[in-house]
């Protein structure tokens, strides 16, 4: 059976469309690749260098020469192998998201089959930091991809050459991107499954053996307000959910932002109204004309949810449901709040 999952490119080869210098900084620069500034060394490369480009959140393995540079920034070991994971990072004042390096470095350009990922020749996957004991329950198998895809949304930095046609040729809603585990529950007939970011739960035994997300789903009644043949998938956050609970949440709680029918994605405004009831809070916002203004927008701004700190950013949500294309078939995209990054990365 087909399966909805989209998988994010981690690495590409990209063109390098411009170069800008920083104020009292004679060795580094800041390069335009996609949407992205990444800090360079000013002799490493020129404007229409083909670079590889890799995305934040990469876990780069270090028994690469080319990427033995980064262990003193910080290396951790993820599915056995040691290797540095790339963050968001400012620097002289600039922010830096991602690394690009001279595509003439790497030789694997020269024999990649059709088809293939560069990622995985490479070695580099996405770092998925580990899981709270609380939330790790024993896995009756992969994430349920039948039902819905893994959650997602792409940065809008990546959508430098279609913003503009995305922006005119779907309406667009906007929530707060909540910091948390995601979480899908699904009313199998009649049946609840649950499932995190990458695998499915199995059913507590009994409610003293329940991990956190079948606990939410005992205390939110998922299972009455989600009706047979619906998918819903949103954030579990707060207080011993992850390591860093940035939104000061005390408690444990959940919120909404997908819903599927049979594996459709259902408009926000055909949404069942008991899942209504907890989606994630629509903000009366604008998108904006371009990717620049669409991430100063987002710039420092305070959450909706406890506005004593700061949002991790927003995620537009085209009102029709509709899965596209150049959103890897997702139906939105997101832009994170960089202040918000160098705070907790």
């Amino acid at each position: 059976m087909e399966t909805l999952e989209a998988v994010r490119a981690l690495v590409t080869v990209e063109t390098v469309t411009s170069l800008t210098s920083i104020e009292n900084a004679d060795f580094i620069a800041i390069a335009k690749v996609r949407g992205w500034n990444l800090v360079v060394k000013k002799d490493e490369v020129e404007v229409g260098d083909k670079v590889v480009y890799f995305e934040i959140d990469s876990h780069l393995p270090l028994a690469d020469p080319r990427f033995a540079f980064l262990e003193p920034r910080g290396a951790k070991t993820f599915n056995g192998v040691h290797g540095h994971v790339l963050k968001s990072a400012k620097m002289r004042g600039v922010y830096s998201q991602g690394l690009a390096i001279p595509a003439t470095l790497f030789p694997e350009l020269e024999t990649l089959a059709d088809g293939e990922e560069l990622a995985a020749v490479l070695g580099v996957t996405k770092y998925e930091e580990p899981i709270p004991d609380e939330m790790a329950g024993k896995a009756t198998g992969a994430f349920p991809t039948r039902f819905a895809p893994k959650t997602g949304a792409e940065r809008v930095q990546n959508l430098t050459d279609v913003f503009a046609d995305l922006r005119a040729d779907y309406d667009w809603i906007a929530t707060e991107k909540i910091d948390g585990e995601s979480t899908t529950f699904i009313n199998h007939d009649g049946t609840l499954r649950v499932a995190g970011r990458g695998w499915e739960y199995a059913a507590p035994a009994s409610p003293a053996e329940a991990t956190t997300p079948w606990k939410i789903a005992a205390e939110y009644d998922i299972l009455k307000r989600l009706p047979q043949g619906y998918t819903v998938q949103g954030e579990l956050y707060g207080a011993g959910v992850l390591a860093k609970n940035t939104l000061k949440e005390p408690g444990k709680k959940f919120l909404a932002f997908n819903v599927l029918r049979d594996g459709v994605f259902v408009p926000r405004s055909e949404w069942p109204t008991a899942i209504e009831e907890i989606g994630t809070p629509i903000l009366e916002l604008e998108l904006p004309a371009t990717v620049e203004e669409a991430l100063a927008q987002v710039e420092g701004m305070k959450s909706v949810l406890n506005p004593a700190v700061m949002a991790e950013g927003i995620v537009w949500h085209n009102t029709a449901g509709a899965r596209i294309p150049e959103l890897q078939g997702r139906t939105g995209m997101k832009a994170i709040n960089n202040r918000w990054l160098v705070k907790h990365s």
